[in-house]
């Protein structure tokens, strides 16, 4: 639940990419692959991006005289909100042909949420009021959002070639939800859907179609009887879905596109919009739904085409780690700690260090500002069972992928991205600290005589960072004799 700091904060944020000057830059800069001068798109960047953003953005902040303890959260939420608004202008003009353009005057901060999400229905139903829209992008619109007051009417005008072929469904072009209602209303439907119930495949179809709006209306229409394993089913379709995105979706290249895509040959979802139907359908379950499909996650044998092996793992908690559902994570671990996989929770600590500082390119950068993510790998470390901690010190190695495959001893590693993050804190100290009161002595002396750990001291070193390395090693509580042995193996190493 967003405290009155976290509404404010996020309410200031939309407020500022709702300034003129600054939606321009979001949706248009050269960053964001498209020239809407010249009507085009050329490669961009979103580091280009986060930077053109940033400079605007700053001038518009430091005029509102907030709070300065408050700037910097502000500034990270207006990342994501900008974000959230150009996934939007990107989706929308696949889907419906909308210029970029179109998108800077109808976008605006009426549309947001608390939590700082574009609510797409209430922005749809804007939309159907625009007489500029033709018949069929007024019709995909309705069938997209389900707005089940215009889909009959708008239907009844438009070209039925385009949506409609009795013989060859597979030939339409057009989204899941678009071929729904037009068979559905041509009373064909039994053509798309098989054997599956109409409410299933509604169901399905909605989620598959990242339409949260849509799911909402399926799940209200389910059958009472079924609405129970409904929600779950639709819970694993969401988490499918966002698997098929695949594992790249921080890098700046799903968004910033070096070319425009178009519906009837390329239909991309924002990865996002599951994670936000998910969070909706868990909202709806009972704990015990919850435990249930969070041990389906967990087993992954519902999920087809992931690249990265079959490992048990909890895609959601990974998903909760993003803004702005971060307040889920822990609610949602106090519900798996019983029966998540030890290697799942110590790559969990790898990526919230990640999250900590995430690298200036990635679609999720400023997330680090506008989140206590320190706090959060102190409450995880804190509210977990002893023998994930056992497993963290058993030094294994553990796999996971960002932009690329990592593979770090879960310990050790840990412990490295701690004490060589470039904003390394107060906090950061306390939590290696934390960490380390955890640990047994023998665990203690597998981590300093690690070839990792011993590395990564001598890089300290170098760049002089004594009270870091002063207090790491009092942290460890060696005896004298161990901590000299210990500075005395540095200094040889060093020196060779």
């Amino acid at each position: 639940m967003l405290s009155v700091e976290d509404i404010a904060v996020v309410k200031i944020a939309i407020e500022i990419c709702n300034n003129p000057e600054l939606k321009r830059e979001i949706l248009c800069a050269p960053g964001s692959d498209y020239d809407i001068n010249k009507g085009s798109y050329e490669y961009g960047s979103k580091k280009q991006w986060n930077e053109i953003v940033e400079k605007k953005a700053t001038v518009i902040l430091e005029n509102l005289g907030i709070a300065k303890q408050l700037q910097g959260k502000v500034m990270g939420i207006v990342f994501s909100v900008g974000i959230r608004m150009l996934t939007w202008a990107e989706y929308h003009e696949g889907t419906l042909g909308f210029s970029r353009e179109y998108s800077v005057n109808f976008l605006n901060s009426s549309f947001f949420t608390q939590q700082g999400i574009i609510d797409n229905k209430k922005a749809a139903e804007e939309l159907m009021k625009d007489e500029s829209l033709n018949i069929k992008q007024k019709y995909k619109l309705a069938c997209l959002y389900c707005l089940t007051d215009h889909i009959p009417a708008l239907y009844r005008q438009i070209t039925k070639e385009e949506f409609y072929d009795t013989e060859r469904p597979q030939r339409i072009s057009q989204s899941e939800l678009v071929k729904f209602w037009s068979y559905h209303l041509m009373g064909e439907i039994d053509k798309l859907k098989g054997e599956k119930s109409l409410d299933q495949y509604r169901l399905e179809k909605a989620v598959e179609s990242g339409s949260k709006a849509a799911v909402e209306y399926c799940l209200e229409k389910t059958n009472l009887r079924r609405k129970k394993d409904a929600i779950v089913d639709a819970a694993v379709e969401a988490v499918r879905c966002r698997v098929r995105a695949g594992p790249y979706t921080e890098k700046d290249w799903v968004v910033f596109r070096n070319q425009r895509y178009k519906d009837s040959k390329e239909s991309w979802v924002p990865s996002d919009y599951y994670v936000d139907i998910l969070s909706f359908l868990l909202s709806k379950m009972g704990e015990d739904q919850q435990i249930e499909f969070l041990k389906k996650d967990i087993r992954g044998v519902d999920y087809k085409r992931e690249s990265f092996g079959d490992q048990k793992r909890s895609r959601v908690l990974e998903y909760f780690l993003n803004w702005p559902y971060q307040d889920y994570f822990m609610k949602t671990a106090g519900l798996v700690l019983e029966f998540l996989p030890e290697r799942d929770y110590a790559v969990l600590l790898l990526r919230i260090c990640d999250k900590i500082e995430s690298k200036e390119e990635h679609l999720k950068y400023g997330e680090g500002k506008s989140y206590d993510y320190r706090g959060l790998l102190r409450e995880f470390w804190c509210q977990s069972p002893e023998r994930y901690k056992r497993y963290v010190f058993s030094n294994q190695e553990v796999a996971y992928k960002t932009d690329r495959v990592v593979r770090v001893k879960a310990g050790v590693g840990l412990l490295i991205e701690l004490l060589t993050l470039k904003n390394f804190t107060y906090e950061d100290r306390e939590n290696i600290k934390l960490i380390l009161a955890s640990a047994t002595g023998k665990e203690k002396e597998n981590i300093l005589s690690s070839e990792e750990w011993r590395k990564i001291c001598i890089g300290q070193m170098k760049e002089e960072k004594w009270e870091t390395l002063n207090g790491f090693v009092l942290n460890c509580s060696l005896s004298k004799e161990e901590e000299d042995k210990f500075k005395r193996g540095l200094s040889f190493t060093k020196e060779a």
